[in-house]
């Protein structure tokens, strides 16, 4: 694998995972723990006589650690994974509980919507690492503000 890195005139891919912690970072960390207790507390009396309401909480849950953990992190590949992976457990967690048709067609029209986006994000992010050989916010903060902008760019 060392070598085919080696003979590529990509270079060695490296990403490096890790937490930033700063004043816009705190105030999300804010904002997200009250936006999910308010989700968390109306959920009880709306899925108070539903069957599977441990699935649903736990999928929630899950969907919290995973939106803290964007807000948390210093990279954008971390970033699309968490968010990929948040919004498809949580989606598809609903599914079998939707017994309408016209729901069931939400589910999945609402699915295939996010999936799209994923995509997107995702290309999005591969342009960034092409221009700026890395994941990380603050490489490519810096980089844009000393100038360097991608694909000959002019800064406005």
């Amino acid at each position: 694998m060392g070598q085919f890195w080696k003979r590529s005139r990509i270079g060695e891919l490296k990403i490096e995972l890790g937490m930033m912690i700063d004043n816009v970072t705190a105030i999300m960390l804010v904002v997200v723990c009250t936006v999910s207790s308010l989700v968390h507390l109306f959920s009880i009396g709306y899925m108070h006589n539903d069957i599977r309401y441990g699935r649903y909480y736990a999928y929630l849950g899950l969907f919290t650690f995973s939106m803290l953990g964007i807000v948390l992190t210093n990279n954008f590949f971390h970033n699309v994974c968490l968010l990929g992976i948040s919004r498809f457990e949580f989606v598809s967690a609903y599914r079998p509980l939707v017994r309408k048709k016209i729901s069931l067609r939400c589910v999945e029209k609402a699915f295939i919507v996010t999936r799209i986006g994923d995509v997107g994000m995702f290309i999005g992010i591969l342009i960034l690492f092409t221009a700026y050989h890395s994941f990380r916010f603050d490489v490519i903060f810096e980089a844009i503000r000393s100038g360097q902008i991608p694909f000959g760019s002019e800064w406005c």
